[in-house]
């Protein structure tokens, strides 16, 4: 039990955790950099918009120029962190899928990541894992067939 509380002290636990936080703090910048240098602009835009169209008119069409702003990089960000979080489910459900098989009892195939998906540490250890459980007799890897295993992504 203790030597269970001294990992929780440890901060750093993996690389994942160091690629998610590098991966928010851009986000954090990018939207900081977005947000003043609009506002910048907008104040030089909102005078302009004012001797050009009327006060009421140059502060809606800054409002709504503010607007566009804010959806564009909301639909950014949520591409972005759909794109990322694809790259950690899908490996996860892959591992899902082995364990289920094997508790099946049937052949399982080694697992195979996509180049950029994240956890490929993890699939080593797994496969390291399935071909020890194959040396006991435990399990019986599936073999792809060669024309298969050659659009198996490749291992980074």
């Amino acid at each position: 039990m203790a030597e269970h509380r001294e990992q929780r002290k440890k901060i750093w636990i993996d690389k994942l955790q160091t690629y998610v936080f590098v991966r928010l703090a851009v986000y954090f910048v990018f939207y900081q950099v977005a947000a003043w240098t609009f506002l910048l602009v907008w104040r030089e835009m909102s005078a302009g918009f004012a001797m050009l169209l009327g006060e009421s008119a140059g502060a809606a069409l800054s409002f709504a120029a503010a607007a566009v702003m804010i959806v564009v990089l909301f639909a950014v960000f949520i591409y972005d962190t759909l794109r990322f979080t694809h790259r950690i489910v899908g490996p996860i459900y892959r591992f899902r899928k082995t364990v289920q098989a094997i508790n099946a009892g049937e052949e399982v195939p080694l697992i195979q990541l996509r180049e950029g998906d994240q956890l490929h540490g993890l699939k080593e250890d797994v496969n390291q894992l399935l071909r020890l459980l194959e040396e006991r007799g435990v399990i019986v890897i599936k073999k792809l067939p060669a024309k298969q295993e050659s659009k198996q992504p490749v291992s980074v």
